[in-house]
């Protein structure tokens, strides 16, 4: 499981990652980022807020956020993760080798991942 608070950063970014180690191609990890946005993120943040802290939504921080600002915080934005792709290719060639270099993923754990997730169960 990969968690953050919206879903979209931290998350998108983790899971891009493994499915480009899944070899799914480059527009469609787009294109699964950007399912988020058929989501309302927003809702359920404040709907969680009031249900654990027994405060209206309507006291919510995020409510007294300008709509421009909250927009950005929960929304996808498809060339937020073309930009961090796109910088691991420059520095490091690809993806593959940002992940062999910084997060130590070789190709056996690579193939390893792609047999636990691909194979029929």
């Amino acid at each position: 499981m990969v968690h953050c608070a919206a879903g979209k950063d931290r998350t998108g970014i983790a899971i891009a990652l493994l499915l480009a180690v899944l070899d799914v191609p480059h527009e469609t990890i787009i294109e699964d980022y950007l399912l988020t946005n058929a989501c309302d993120i927003l809702g359920f943040t404040l709907g969680r807020h009031q249900a654990q802290r027994g405060v209206a939504a309507g006291d919510h921080p995020l409510q007294a956020m300008p709509d421009d600002i909250r927009r950005v915080f929960f929304a996808a934005h498809g060339d937020y993760l073309h930009a961090a792709l796109d910088q691991m290719a420059r520095d490091y060639g690809d993806v593959f080798e940002y992940l062999r270099r910084e997060a130590g993923v070789d190709d056996a754990m690579g193939s390893k991942v792609q047999a636990a997730l691909l194979s029929a169960r």
